[in-house]
C-alpha cells in the first residue's frame, strides 16, 4: 500500500492527518522519552518551541493521581496557560517523569542521552517515525493542527 493511501483514509478535509491518524501513529511508538514528548504535542497542541522551553517547575501535580497540568510559555505571542492532562497523554507523562525525574531548571523532556531536545531533532524524529510506520510525511505542526480541528469537532472522530 502507498504511503499516500495510509493518510487519505482517515485524513482531515485539507488533506492533512487527522486526531485519530496522529493518535494511532504516537500509540505505535515505543515508550520512552519519544512517546511523552508526541503525546504532549498531540494532547495539548503545543508548539515546537513551547515543548523545547518546557522546565521541571512548569508541571503541576495535584495531591490527586489523576490530574496534571502543564504550564505553557509561548515565545510568539509571549503569554503563558495552563493546560490540564487527562487520560492516556497523563498515564505517559507520569511514567516518563517517573522514569526521567526533572532536574530543576532543566529542560523537561529530554533524549535517551539527557540532551535536551531542539526543533531540528523533534522534526527529524517525526519524520524517522512516520517513514518506519509507512505513513506519508507528517510534520510537528499537524500535530497542532489536527489538535485544535479535534476540538473544533469533539464528536467527529473519523
Amino acid at each position: 500500500m502507498s504511503k499516500a493511501k495510509l493518510v487519505v483514509g482517515e485524513a482531515a478535509e485539507n488533506g492533512r492527518p487527522s486526531f485519530a491518524r496522529l493518535e494511532m501513529i504516537v500509540g505505535c511508538f515505543p515508550e520512552g522519552p519519544e512517546a511523552a514528548l508526541f503525546e504532549m504535542m498531540l494532547f495539548t497542541g503545543c508548539r515546537v518551541s513551547e515543548i523545547i522551553q518546557m522546565q521541571a517547575d512548569d508541571v503541576r501535580s495535584d495531591n490527586c493521581e489523576e490530574r496534571m497540568a502543564i504550564r505553557i510559555r509561548s515565545g510568539k505571542v509571549r503569554t503563558v496557560r495552563e493546560v490540564s492532562l487527562s487520560g492516556r497523554c497523563l498515564a505517559t507523562v507520569k511514567k516518563y517523569l517517573s522514569e526521567n525525574p526533572p532536574l530543576q531548571g532543566a529542560p523537561l523532556f529530554r533524549d535517551l542521552y539527557g540532551r535536551p531536545w531542539t526543533a531540528a531533532r523533534i522534526r527529524a524524529r517525526i519524520r524517522f517515525w512516520a517513514n518506519k510506520l509507512d505513513f506519508a510525511p507528517i510534520t510537528p505542526y499537524d500535530f497542532r493542527r489536527a489538535r485544535f480541528s479535534d476540538l473544533r469537532n469533539p464528536l467527529d472522530h473519523s
